[in-house]
């Protein structure tokens, strides 16, 4: 699994786009980084993960937060504790609905954060940490950044985001945010998750809702 950069910012409740703060920098290449990038984005596998996430928001105490993303062909669905999104990876549009307020908008920079690897912001650097295996089998590490953020993700074979942590440069790299345990399912909850009606209901099994007995 897991979790696209602005799909845990929205649970960690920061940075949704910094680029339009920040000047124009120019973003690098690396091939090997780039092709587990594309993996993540372009995937038409079928499965549910879903995750607990330990999250540090300024001036609270750190919280543990559950998220789930859902994917099918060229569909994807996140759902945190504030937001649910639905996209088309493949046509790059995207909705999302905010629970509290009830309002649903629209648009491409949607599609972007929520299919695969956070495509919002310009990635400044790119490194493969190294292959690892995992219970559920070998995922590569990368290790990006953009303005704001160091995000590290392991993704796996599938391009599924498996594991994420966020670090804040503003605050000497301070991991703001991290996967704690992430299950792996190959089935949907609902056939009906994609459409935009199902925004309006949680489809994550009560049981994912829960935080892992440390």
């Amino acid at each position: 699994m897991f979790v696209s950069t602005a799909r845990l910012a929205l649970a960690a409740g920061m940075i949704l786009t910094a680029a339009a703060c920040t000047p124009p920098a120019k973003p690098v290449t690396d091939p090997k980084v780039d092709a587990v990038l594309e993996r993540s984005r372009t995937t038409r596998a079928t499965y549910a993960a879903y995750a607990w996430v330990n999250v540090e928001r300024p001036n609270e105490d750190p919280t543990v937060e559950w998220s789930a993303e859902f994917h099918s062909g060229d569909k994807h669905r996140v759902e945190t504790p504030a937001d649910r999104i639905v996209a088309d990876c493949a046509a790059g549009t995207g909705k999302i609905f905010n629970i509290a307020s009830g309002e649903v908008r629209e648009g491409p920079e949607y599609a972007r954060s929520a299919c695969g690897v956070n495509s919002n912001n310009e990635l400044l650097e790119k490194a493969h940490v190294g292959a690892r295996q995992t219970p559920t089998g070998p995922v590569d590490r990368i290790r990006v950044a953009d303005a704001e953020l160091v995000r590290i993700y392991d993704i796996d074979q599938n391009g599924v985001i498996l594991g994420t942590t966020f670090k804040l440069k503003s605050e000497n790299n301070k991991t703001v945010l991290s996967v704690l345990k992430t299950v792996v399912e190959g089935d949907l909850p609902a056939p009906d998750i994609f459409d935009e009606a199902s925004l309006q209901r949680s489809v994550v099994p009560d049981r994912y809702k829960v935080a892992p007995k440390t």
